[in-house]
Parts: structure tokens; sequence; C-alpha cells
């Protein structure tokens, strides 16, 4: 399938039978991508496809997605060891986040006290742990880019985030040396339009890309969101995509959904007004401002960031100093 995706009228609901729940109370909004990957099954095939291995034995997957990173409700969205590699993986992003280095580097550091011993960091003998895999799956509007040319994969490395305080302090850049701590996180484009290899090897994960794509149509011929999540459900099983899944899930996934697209519309929205507000007021003090306003209203540093586009130390400077 490529391309618009609404080759029938659906207009019949095949999901679930069970009463709809429109009201989500739960500690964390769960995403579709999560609630699909976050056991041994789909992770084993994750794996397989991101590293071009053939694994068939589920017991070597252990799930070890985190909760209450980053000091704010929220998971990072999927990880496991296999066979003592780390992979990290999250949800589809509509935007790049440049600041993914720097937040797997904690998410990493908080797995590696979750799964070995305290008191064996002490003795003398090398502890062996698993080595790290750091994975971001694109699934945004526009394409990537690196160097001016569309990319299915680029790379983003912490080091590019370290201050360059080179005529400060000069004997720690001599040499051309580089950083003493490095992390690079591979981000990978996914979505079906992109022709990825990755999207074409008739897995789940192609699937999921094929819904994604199946949605964004759907969004664009229904005015009515919950309607458009509705007959995205209903086709992608009438198409045989992610079908066991989303007769099992049919309710709970749109309704995750349509959460999930108004929160980004919402989200986009006040930015783009946060951002006019700003151009129209004009100046640094205006800038503060805004970023001061935002702090009073959502609290965490990262939201505010990821609202106003801005740099998360910028913020977290200004909430330092209020």
């Amino acid at each position: 399938m490529e391309g618009n995706l609404l080759g029938k009228d659906m207009t019949t609901d095949n999901t679930t039978g069970g009463t709809e729940n429109k009201a989500t109370n739960r500690k964390y909004k769960d995403t579709v991508f999560r609630m699909l990957f976050n056991n041994k099954k789909e992770a084993l095939g994750l794996y397989n496809n991101l590293f071009d291995t053939d694994y068939t034995d589920e017991s070597l997957i252990d799930i070890v997605t985190l909760e209450d990173v980053l000091f704010i409700p929220r998971k990072n969205d999927v990880a496991f060891t296999m066979n003592g590699r780390f992979v990290v993986l999250v949800e589809h992003q509509s935007t790049i986040n440049e600041n993914m280095p720097l937040r797997f580097l904690i998410y990493i550091a908080r797995l590696y006290e979750k799964i070995i011993d305290a008191d064996n960091i002490y003795r003398r003998k090398l502890i062996k742990i698993p080595a790290p895999e750091f994975v971001v799956l694109y699934n945004g509007r526009d394409d990537l880019k690196q160097d001016g040319k569309v990319v299915t994969e680029l790379e983003l490395n912490l080091s590019d985030a370290f201050k360059d305080d080179g005529d400060v302090q000069p004997e720690l850049f001599k040499d051309n040396k580089g950083a003493q701590l490095e992390l690079k996180v591979k981000v990978i484009d996914i979505r079906y339009s992109s022709h990825n290899k990755l999207v074409t090897k008739k897995d789940t994960l192609e699937q999921y890309s094929c819904f994604i794509q199946i949605i964004e149509d759907c969004r664009k011929s229904e005015e009515n969101l919950d309607e458009a999540m509705k007959k995205a459900v209903n086709m992608a099983i009438e198409n045989n995509i992610l079908t066991e899944f989303l007769k099992e899930n049919g309710s709970e996934v749109r309704n995750m959904l349509t959460l999930e697209y108004d929160e980004e519309t919402a989200r986009r929205v006040e930015r783009e007004e946060a951002m006019e507000e700003g151009r129209r007021e004009g100046g640094e003090q205006a800038r503060r401002q805004l970023i001061i306003s935002c702090l009073r209203k959502f609290k965490s540093c990262e939201v505010v960031a990821d609202i106003l586009d801005i740099p998360v130390e910028e913020v977290q400077k200004i909430k330092d100093n209020m």
C-alpha cells in the first residue's frame, strides 16, 4: 500500500464489542507503539528487524521499560535486554528532539541501576554490563535531512550538546581530542512512504508504519477526529494490518489515538501562539516572560522547552532564578 490508502468507505465498527471508556484515567498516557511492542514476542521481532538477525527464542528478551523517568510521570517507551545487549526505543516522533542523547544518558543510568546489584560496584573485580543501543523511530510528516539532503537514517551525538569552552580552557581541547563522554543515538525514518528497508520486512513494524499511514489518510478525509480513528482501525482490520492486536484492543486503541492526536494538535497550536506572542512583544525580556508564564502553567522544564521549541537548558536557567 502506498500514498492514500482509503480504498473503501468503512461505516461499521468491527473492533471490540465492549463499552468504550472515553475517560482514560491513567497515571501514564500509553501510546499504541508502547502497547504493541512492550512484550517479549514483539520486542524480539523489533530486535531482529533493527539488527538483521533471526532469533526465535523469546526467553532471550527481558522487558526493562522504565517508569517515572526524568522526574516526571512518564515512561520511556520500550527498553529490553536481548542476549546481553540493551535496546532502547522511543515512540514514533513527529519532530526530531536533539536532546535525545541527553535523555538516553539518564535512561541508561537508571536502567543500569535497575539491573545490577549496587553493592557490586564497590568490588575490585570488573562488572560486565550489557552494551547499550539507542534508537529513535521517526514517523513525522517531514523528511529526515542531514546536511541539506534527505536521508532515512541519521545520528545524534551527546557531544554536540557540550559547551565549547576552548577559548576559556584550551588545555581541555588541545590536540583535537574528543569528549570523554559520548552517546550516539540512531534516528530511523519508519514512515511508510520513506520505503526504508526496515518497513519492508513484512513484520509488525511494517504493519505499524502502514497503520500510521492509514491514520494520516483518514485524518485528511474525516473532519471528526474520533470518526477518523474509528475508520482507520476498521480499515486496518479489513486489510489484515495488526488485525489480532486491533480486534483485541480496538476501542482502547481508538481512545489512545484520539487523545494522542488531540494533544499533538493542541501543543502545536499553543507553541505557534506562544511564539507569535513573543514575536509581537519582541526582545529578550519578552522571551523571558513568556518562558516564566509557561513554567507557571506547566511546571516541567522539558514540557516548556518542547512547547516553545527552545533548549531545555535555557528554561532551567530561568526557572533557577525565579
